[in-house]
């Protein structure tokens, strides 16, 4: 479901349609509510399935799981910026679903918006604005292999958000690592500067870097349909449904 709901917001995102983007995010609260109150349902009735006891009077079972079930809502409602579904949808949007989305984070507190989250640890991690919206990695190009990090067939990204390749990190690790020191221990940054170690543990897959990639394919996919239908309407619709093609693939980054 996760691949889904990435590849909807990168969609949404390419497509650049505001009205679109704010009716699926009320869809997507809609059945987030809707699951969090199913997933209670059950809870209730698993509950009462253990402590009902039979007794010679007559029990009205719907009152007495109305009662239960807003009774449990009340103690846990729905909290979208705690919904995993929710917040990779927001992320995919290019948004921070700690400030855009009510509620309490994973990890029970406000977070930026509810005023209780705590700030970043990692003050070194460079968030820019990119394609689209947030850019949650420092670098554009590999300081290893020097390739544009969009090209990087396997990305990975270190805890302050630098990208690599993850052939190339790899290898450097693996060369640089002092005599006697265990792979588990903290290296020098590859990074010529950068006062932060690193160990191969610490390298993940940069998703945030797959999507843009992502991105990119479907705004391409659609500006070549955009070509394709203004060159079907002979030679000035072509001409002009080439120019937005080309216009299409030029991306601000």
């Amino acid at each position: 479901m996760t691949n889904s709901i990435s590849t909807a917001a990168d969609y949404l995102t390419a497509l650049g349609d505001t009205e679109k983007v704010a009716a699926y995010k009320e869809l997507m609260l809609s059945l987030g509510k809707l699951t969090h109150e199913i997933q209670a349902h059950k809870d209730v009735l698993q509950e009462l399935g253990g402590s009902y006891q039979a007794s010679a009077e007559p029990t009205d079972f719907r009152a007495v799981l109305d009662a239960s079930m807003a009774a449990s809502l009340q103690r846990q409602p729905y909290e979208p910026r705690s919904d995993p579904a929710m917040r990779e949808f927001v992320t995919g949007l290019g948004e921070d679903p700690d400030a855009v989305l009510p509620g309490r984070g994973p990890g029970g507190g406000g977070g930026a918006a509810g005023g209780g989250g705590e700030e970043d640890d990692d003050d070194d991690v460079v968030e820019e604005a990119g394609a689209g919206g947030r850019r949650g990695w420092t670098n554009t190009t590999c300081p290893l292999s020097l390739k544009n990090v969009l090209e990087l067939e396997h990305p990975v990204k270190d805890p302050v958000g630098y990208v690599f390749d993850r052939a190339a990190v790899l290898d450097w690790l693996r060369r640089t690592r002092r005599p006697g020191v265990a792979p588990a221990q903290m290296q020098a940054h590859p990074v010529a500067g950068c006062t932060h170690f690193l160990r191969e543990e610490q390298l993940v897959p940069a998703r945030e870097v797959e999507r843009e990639r992502r991105r990119r394919r479907l705004r391409e996919a659609m500006g070549g349909a955009a070509g394709g239908s203004g060159a079907g309407g002979g030679a000035a619709g072509g001409a002009a449904g080439g120019a937005a093609g080309d216009e299409d693939e030029i991306i601000d980054v």
